[in-house]
């Protein structure tokens, strides 16, 4: 998060390995596995060892969600042809990514310390270990079950929450209004309970400084999980965009570069311009999900 995304040639003089320990949380465009792709890549070039301390994916190992990226859409939210949600941790993908040649890194001595006990049925709060945030906006694991949705919210002119003590399961806008609380409570959006809601983003130092729509009261929804298993963040996500065109068309902004590296790929324009229905996405979502699910098998370091 400074001027360099990967280690500098002068960074690495006298180094004997590299040692990749960092709490993930199992999304895609959390960026902490393309920094993991990029060390990986230039341990490679410089023929350095890379050790990956493994870590439970918070959102555990079985679910998977959201849409493939398509790798014209390759940037820092988006390093690998995975899902949003791709139910690996750490190790897993880094595994996948050098077999897979997705990553330059075709002689890299990777070495994969696994972890003891943990299984694929695993949320964050069954390890019993201590929640501490990966980043100051995933203040806790229902954030973290969320942020792979809400964060589409991120390339709209609709506040996600930051500036708030509720990123990710608050959203909103100025122009928005108790319509849209209904119209989303009326889909029955399973495993959440929607709440109309009004909020005022604030600037909070070393969290959130500059938040969408700073200190301008905002009207929308805040999120609260019911039943995380039939909860899903993207699919709420993406009929609340869905949503938000159709009752403010003039006042909805989405920046399409954004989107496109967000969502990975050009199909949620597709849907949400008419070119195909919602039955059409569900199958596209589904069959890539289905044949990613065989992709990673001979992946997969826990049962």
């Amino acid at each position: 998060y400074g001027k360099n995304r990967k280690p500098t040639i002068e960074m690495l003089k006298g180094i004997d390995i590299i040692i990749y320990d960092i709490q993930d949380i199992g999304v895609r465009f959390y960026t902490y596995i393309s920094t993991l792709g990029m060390a990986m890549e230039v341990a490679a070039k410089k023929n350095i060892p890379l050790m990956v301390l493994d870590r439970p994916n918070p959102l555990g190992g079985l679910k998977v969600e959201g849409a493939i990226l398509d790798t014209n859409y390759k940037s820092f939210v988006g390093y690998y042809p995975i899902p949003t949600r791709y139910g690996m941790t750490v190790g897993e993908l880094s595994f996948m990514a050098k077999s897979k040649k997705w990553l330059d890194c075709k002689n890299l001595d990777l070495i994969i310390v696994k972890m003891d006990n943990w299984n694929r049925k695993m949320y964050f709060d069954d390890t019993k270990l201590r929640w501490i945030p990966p980043s100051p906006n995933i203040p806790d694991l229902e954030t973290a079950i969320m942020y792979p949705g809400m964060c589409l919210f991120e390339a709209t002119n609709v506040s996600e929450g930051r500036g708030t003590n509720n990123p990710f399961s608050l959203i909103g806008a100025p122009w928005i209004d108790e319509k849209f609380s209904e119209i989303l409570n009326n889909s029955k959006i399973s495993g959440t309970k929607i709440i109309f809601k009004s909020f005022k983003p604030i600037s909070i130092k070393g969290k959130s400084e500059n938040p969408k729509h700073l200190d301008a009261f905002c009207n929308g929804i805040i999120l609260n999980i019911t039943n995380r298993d039939s909860f899903q963040p993207i699919k709420t996500a993406l009929k609340a965009i869905m949503f938000a065109k159709e009752i403010y068309p003039l006042d909805l902004i989405i920046n399409e570069p954004s989107m496109k590296k967000l969502w990975g790929n050009v199909d949620i324009f597709d849907y949400l311009n008419g070119k195909i229905s919602e039955k059409q996405i569900k199958k596209i979502l589904n069959q890539g999900i289905e044949k990613f699910k065989e992709q990673r098998q001979p992946f997969l370091l826990y049962n």
